[in-house]
């Protein structure tokens, strides 16, 4: 069964035969007599260990990185946001005096519109003076 569990006949299911092939095939170098066969590990101070094992370690490591990765992306992001947010409020710069302006005629030309701008600021100032 792709599953991985026991088929009616016995033995491993097509997706544990899979891993375990997959695995010897990581670790195992032709001629050399440590790593994984499709039943078990050899490793070099003489302990051995089961294949599914190694395959079940592996994909759980996997699992635990792919989670903490989960978890550490929207944690950097917000802590990226409120240190952006601490440093703007700490410094004055001049995206905090900056005015956007749309609609304008074609033919105006940045000194009217200043000129412009110039005689309302004089003019709210005047009036709270």
């Amino acid at each position: 069964t792709p599953s991985g569990a026991p088929a009616s006949g016995g033995g491993e299911g097509a997706l544990a035969q899979m891993a375990v092939v997959t695995v010897a095939g990581i670790f195992k170098k032709p001629g050399s007599p440590y790593g994984c066969d499709t039943e078990e590990c050899l490793f070099r101070d003489g302990s051995t260990l089961d294949a599914v094992t190694a395959v079940s370690i592996i994909v759980f490591a996997d699992l635990g990185c792919c989670l903490i990765l989960l978890i550490a992306v929207p944690l950097m992001r917000f802590l990226y946001r409120r240190y952006a947010d601490a440093v703007d409020e700490g410094n004055v710069t001049a995206a905090d005096y900056a005015v956007m302006v749309w609609g304008l005629p074609v033919r105006v030309t940045g000194k009217q519109v200043k000129d412009h701008f110039d005689r309302l600021l004089d003019r709210s100032f005047a009036a709270a003076g």
